[in-house]
């Protein structure tokens, strides 16, 4: 496990994200992600993977926590990135509870799902839970930035359009 965090945080691997960050094209600046993960060592790759994009990141511990989170403050978050294998409630029932809440944007915020599960059902089980993409474990920096940019907010984060329409 640990080779393979060093391999996805290596800088001189072809996947480092230095690499693949082209100016302001994979600048995240003022983004905000609810990343749902229960195993520390995972949301340590993920906050590392990002670091370099300015995407500011807000962990819970499992499922029950991401919907409580989310509930508290839905105009917080631009995206979801959800681990479907968690204790107290995986990722299938928090997106299906985030999406049947009566809330603002719990219908259309984008949820992305992470896991090792990689076949077509196991992307099928995801998108019947209300998820809209899925990225597959170990993550690939290219790949879960250019999924996560194509579910971002056009015209920039929700927090920072809302403070200048004010």
């Amino acid at each position: 496990m640990a080779e393979c965090v060093n391999r996805c945080l290596s800088r001189g691997s072809p996947s480092a994200p230095e690499k693949e960050l082209d100016g302001e094209k994979a600048c995240l600046e003022g983004y905000s992600v609810l990343l749902a993960e229960d195993v520390e060592v995972n949301r340590e790759v993920v906050l590392g993977l990002f670091e370099p994009t300015g995407l500011r990141i807000t962990c819970a511990e499992n499922g029950a926590e991401a919907v409580r989170l989310f509930r508290a403050a839905p105009e917080e978050y631009d995206a979801i990135l959800m681990d479907v294998q968690m204790p107290e409630m995986d990722g299938y029932e928090a997106s299906r509870r985030i999406r049947s809440l009566d809330l603002p944007r719990a219908a259309d915020i984008p949820i992305i799902a992470m896991t090792a599960n990689v076949f077509r059902e196991d992307i099928e089980k995801c998108l019947e839970a209300g998820m809209n993409d899925h990225l597959g474990k170990p993550l690939d920096f290219a790949e879960a930035l250019e999924k996560l940019r194509g579910h971002l907010p056009e015209g920039g984060p929700l927090k920072a359009a809302k403070a200048g329409a004010s």
